[in-house]
């Protein structure tokens, strides 16, 4: 795995399909930044503390922010405006990651250790697990939407059926805390990187151990992979990108 970059700080930017970066800023806004041409608004305003993460809805239409003010805001995107759909509340702490799970189905892990899913047409808690009070920092989701997985302080990643509501799997082997986690594109595979900067591979969804595929010497702060579903890219907590 070849090391592609070095940033003076540490990297936590995603690129979504449409090709807008999405970046959360300490004023509680988020700033979507088009990589392509068209309509959109330059920001969405409407949290109390800093954004921690953003994600938008596989048509773009829709989008998820989490923040230090506890809540999840729900948007609804349409052309250059940007509307407060629902404000999802219950969390109590920051809310470090928030997914979409189908259309009406979220997913969403924060700082006071759970991992809950959301029913995004009630603007409710469908199910909330309260795991082991240790952050949880990452949630990932099956790309066929049946799957998420978190990464925890704990030093375990875990893995959940979201249509049975329940706990499938916890991965142990990491020797720090577990910040990141991604599915593979087609599903058969989950990584995950550590504190102790090492990605590993495994079976989605049995949790099976398959490998360690890469050692950085530093820590793993975030990775995804790749629609090739050969490669994935890391960053690095040295603010290296490989």
């Amino acid at each position: 795995m070849a090391l592609i970059d070095k940033h003076a700080g540490i990297l936590r930017n995603t690129l979504s399909a449409l090709r807008i970066v999405l970046a959360g800023t300490a004023a509680g806004l988020c700033v979507l930044l088009p990589h392509t041409a068209g309509a959109w608004p330059d920001k969405l305003a409407g949290h109390g503390g800093p954004v921690k993460s953003i994600t938008l809805s596989a048509d773009g239409g829709r989008a998820l922010s989490g923040s230090f003010d506890y809540a999840i805001i729900l948007w609804r995107i349409e052309g250059d405006e940007a509307v407060i759909e629902k404000r999802l509340i219950g969390h109590d702490a920051a809310v470090n990651d928030a997914a979409f799970a189908g259309d009406n189905r979220a997913v969403s892990v924060s700082d006071d250790g759970s991992f809950a899913i959301w029913d995004l047409a009630r603007g409710e808690i469908a199910k909330r697990f309260e795991g082991t009070g240790d952050k949880v920092l990452d949630v990932a989701v099956s790309p066929d939407g049946r799957y998420a997985a978190t990464a925890s302080w704990d030093r375990k990643a875990r893995l959940y059926d979201l249509d049975a509501a329940r706990e499938i799997a916890v991965l142990q082997g990491h020797r720090g805390n577990v910040n990141t986690v991604g599915f593979s594109p087609d599903g058969r595979n989950l990584f995950t990187g550590s504190y102790d900067g090492t990605i590993r591979m495994w079976d989605a969804p049995s949790g099976r151990f398959v490998r360690q595929i890469y050692s950085h010497g530093w820590g793993v702060n975030v990775l995804r992979p790749l629609p090739d579903n050969a490669h994935l890219v890391f960053g690095g907590i040295d603010g290296a990108l490989g």
